[in-house]
């Protein structure tokens, strides 16, 4: 949740007649309105009227985006606000500033320039996007036209932009830097011009989009608590002195001790041959396998009490250094135990078992035990990680240490979208998704990009048969654009943090991606996308598993091992539901039921052989949401799995 203020000075919609027609409630009224509308963000506003102008530090304490807009009381804005705001952005707050604005104290404070320009009232302005790979510039024509604008006209007086995301032309021939981003301390600031308080401008469309994406971009990355300063670090270098592990083996004790500044005498980490040379070993084939295993440092620390030290006052000092540095190696130790437990747990040709979070939070409430207890026993039955939704881990960030704590990994991270319809804070949270699993050591999420209507996932249905028609017809949506434009960016920005992308076969009537030629059309589409292969959905669909696997079976990058208990539909609902014609017999739809993997109607064995003679290296996701026993479940389909990888 992005918590957003939007301060405005409520002076001039009370006094001129014409603002107070076309922003009756004021203008940060209006744009409260459409920023409300987000679900990610906490919308508040503040004035100029109220005490301390509405901006006290308990408010900005808890905004993350300021939106300011100032005109006529910036001579009386207060010296101590201003500054107050100034250290806010100093600390991490974004801040966007509107219009006139430009002239407040705050932006002087913050640019160091007089910030003056040249000014018309009744212009008609036409605002080009010049730097268009910027975020904020994201879902915004290469032009648009605000009839009515007052004209700012160069020079303008500011520090050189990092950029210059939008100029602005005037009928009267002046152009103008109308978009323009900084960075002061932790801060991102964005100034955008346009929005006179006798102009409808904040009803625009495009200015409405340009500030949502703004409000985004702003966010902070991290907020410090304490204003920046200088600082001295009273830490001794001998105390905190280390270097990296470089090729570790026996003889690194004897290559620190020559290295090490604080001399002979001080403790040295150890590695004795007989006992260390199988996890050095363990470390090399982790490396060539690719799998970057964090190492941690080799700390050269004096021990408090050892000969030489005199750290009188700075002992306690010394201790708490030792401390933080025992606890630490018990840590990296305990990690590297769940590791090598994790490895012998797969199986030789790559393959390892997983199992849905969501199972396990469901085992937890049909038996009455902690969550804790099933993680241990599912570990124990040769799964080796889960599959977390993104929005518990945001809800309970605790999660994590207890799947680590049980001994299991993070195998994927599976979020919903709406690309279609809120494609900017999709976007913002499809970036936190990733970065998140950067952080974690997470190598791969899904993403569910969004819904049809369901006459258009009729329609679809009913066309995909034919790759052609299946790949026109997807091209002419335009929620279907977003959602590639949106998976376009996403893959792109997880590669270049290591981490892949994927689309699964999903089972609903209205999803984009149900049958076999559509999650074709976006493979070829999206460079780097990979397939969730769900072994359970195109029997949802009346598709074949085996049929999709030879088709994509060079984008399958994870795998849901999803089985299907035949039972009694209703085969006219069915048909009507997907679009199919009479023609099309429900030869692999033969029920829904939940069942453990192994025990239903389809052909696992066979796709798991398959899977091995392709080569594939990754997970095989357990799955059956609904399950009336989900422990047991579990257990059976992960006995039966492993008998398969044996």
């Amino acid at each position: 949740m992005i918590n957003v203020t939007i301060w405005n000075e409520y002076l001039q919609e009370k006094c001129l007649e014409e603002a107070s027609r076309i922003y009756p409630d004021g203008i940060h009224t209006c744009i409260g309105e459409f920023l409300s509308k987000r679900p990610d963000l906490n919308v508040r506003t503040a004035v100029f009227e109220e005490p301390e102008h509405g901006l006290t530090e308990e408010v900005l304490d808890n905004t993350d985006v300021l939106i300011f807009w100032s005109h006529k009381a910036q001579d009386a804005f207060s010296d101590e606000i201003a500054e107050r705001v100034r250290d806010a952005v100093l600390r991490g707050m974004g801040l966007i500033v509107l219009h006139s604005a430009h002239n407040s104290k705050v932006m002087k404070l913050l640019m160091g320039t007089s910030m003056t320009l040249k000014w018309r009232h009744d212009d008609r302005e036409r605002l080009f996007v010049t730097e268009p790979s910027h975020p904020i510039a994201r879902n915004l024509p290469e032009m648009f036209e605000l009839p009515k604008e007052e004209m700012y006209g160069e020079y303008f007086d500011i520090p050189k932009p990092d950029d210059v995301v939008f100029t602005g032309w005037f009928a009267g021939g002046e152009v103008f830097r109308s978009g323009c981003t900084f960075r002061r301390g932790m801060g991102k600031i964005f100034y955008f011009q346009p929005g006179h308080e006798t102009c409808p401008t904040y009803y625009d469309r495009n200015v409405r989009q340009i500030i949502t994406n703004a409000v985004y971009w702003c966010e902070p990355v991290r907020m410090l608590r304490l204003n920046p300063e200088c600082r001295e670090i009273k830490i001794p270098p001998e105390a905190a002195c280390h270097k990296k592990i470089q090729e570790p083996g026996p003889d690194d004790c004897a290559r620190g001790a020559a290295e090490n500044p604080c001399g002979s005498d001080a403790w040295k980490k150890s590695y004795s041959a007989e006992q260390d040379l199988e996890e050095m070993e363990d470390v090399r084939a982790d490396r060539e396998a690719g799998k970057g295993l964090w190492e941690p440092d080799i700390f050269i620390l004096p021990k408090p009490g050892g000969h030489g030290m005199e750290f009188a006052d700075e002992n306690e000092e010394a201790e708490d250094i030792w401390d933080e540095y025992e606890s630490a190696s018990k840590r990296w130790k305990k990690e590297r135990e769940d590791r090598l437990n994790s490895r012998k747990a797969e199986s030789e040709n790559g393959m390892a078992l997983s199992v849905f979070y969501e199972h396990v939070q469901e085992a937890a409430l049909q038996t009455g035990r902690p969550v804790q207890d099933i993680l241990k026993e599912i570990r124990a039955a040769g799964i080796c990680a889960v599959e977390l939704d993104f929005t518990e881990f945001l809800t309970h960030p605790e999660t994590a240490g207890m799947i680590r704590e049980a001994g299991l990994k993070i195998s994927s991270f599976h979020q919903n979208f709406d690309f279609g319809k809120k494609y900017a804070a999709g976007m913002h949270l499809g970036r936190k998704m990733i970065d998140t699993a950067k952080r974690l050591g997470v190598e791969h999420v899904m993403i569910v990009p969004g819904f049809l209507e369901p006459e258009e996932g009729r329609e679809l249905n009913q066309k995909s048969g034919s790759y052609d028609e299946t790949a026109a017809y997807l091209e002419g949506l335009s929620v279907v654009r977003s959602m590639r434009e949106a998976l376009v960016e996403l893959t792109e920005y997880a590669a270049e943090r290591g981490i892949r992308v994927s689309l699964e076969d999903f089972d609903s009537y209205t999803s984009p991606v149900a049958r076999l030629n559509p999650i074709k059309w976006f493979m070829e589409q999206i460079p780097g996308l990979e397939h969730t292969l769900d072994t359970g959905n195109y029997a949802f669909s009346n598709e074949d598993a085996r049929d999709a696997f030879e088709v994509l079976k060079e984008y399958v990058g994870h795998v849901h091992c999803k089985d299907r208990g035949e039972e009694a539909e209703s085969e006219a609902e069915i048909r009507e539901a997907l679009g199919l014609s009479g023609d099309e017999a429900l030869t692999h739809r033969k029920g829904m039921k939940p069942v453990p993997v192994g025990d239903g109607y389809l052909p696992i064995a066979e796709l798991v052989e398959s899977l091995k003679k392709e080569g594939y290296r990754g997970y095989l996701a357990i799955e059956h949401f609904g399950a009336p026993d989900q422990l047991e479940y579990m257990l059976k389909s992960a006995a039966f799995l492993r008998d398969l990888l044996v």
